[in-house]
C-alpha cells in the first residue's frame, strides 16, 4: 500500500511539472511588436510667426518577423493641435523593418506662434509622448 501511494504521488508530481512547463511557454507572444526606443524633439523655424516642431524616433520590430510602417502620427495636446499650421500631421513611412532591427523615423509640423514670445512657446505641452503607428503584416493560418 505503502509503494502504490509513493508512485501515484510521484506521478501526480511529473503531471503536474510537465503541465506547468506547457502553460508557462509564453515565448512566442509578444504584446507589442512595435518598441519606441530613443526620441528627441527640437523647435526652430525660419519666421517668428512659424515655428517648426522636428521629432525624431528610433523603432524597433520585437515581432520575430517583418513588419511594414506605413504611416506615424504624433499624439499632440489639444492646445497645439488648435496651433497647427496644416491639419494633417501624419508622416508617411512606407518602410519594412526586420525582425529585432531598428528604424529611425524623424517628421516634423508647423505651428502657429504669431505675437508669441520664447516663453510662452515653451509653456506649450510640446512633448510628445505617444505616436499612432499603421503597420502592416503578414500573417499565417495555423
Amino acid at each position: 500500500m505503502k509503494k502504490i501511494s509513493v508512485v501515484i504521488l510521484f506521478i501526480c508530481i511529473t503531471f503536474s511539472l510537465i503541465g506547468c512547463k506547457v502553460n508557462g511557454d509564453k515565448s512566442e507572444i509578444v504584446d507589442d511588436g512595435i518598441l519606441i526606443g530613443q526620441t528627441s524633439i527640437s523647435l526652430g523655424g525660419e519666421s517668428t510667426d512659424i515655428t517648426e516642431v522636428t521629432y525624431r524616433i528610433n523603432l524597433r520590430n520585437k515581432l520575430g518577423k517583418p513588419i511594414s510602417v506605413i504611416a506615424i502620427e504624433p499624439v499632440i495636446s489639444k492646445d497645439l493641435h488648435d496651433r497647427l499650421i496644416d491639419d494633417s500631421i501624419r508622416l508617411e513611412v512606407n518602410k519594412e523593418i526586420e525582425s529585432n532591427e531598428s528604424e529611425e523615423v524623424s517628421g516634423y509640423f508647423n505651428i502657429d506662434t504669431k505675437g508669441l514670445s520664447k516663453e510662452e512657446i515653451i509653456k506649450f505641452e510640446i512633448a510628445i509622448r505617444e505616436y499612432k503607428i499603421q503597420t502592416e503584416q503578414i500573417v499565417g493560418t495555423d
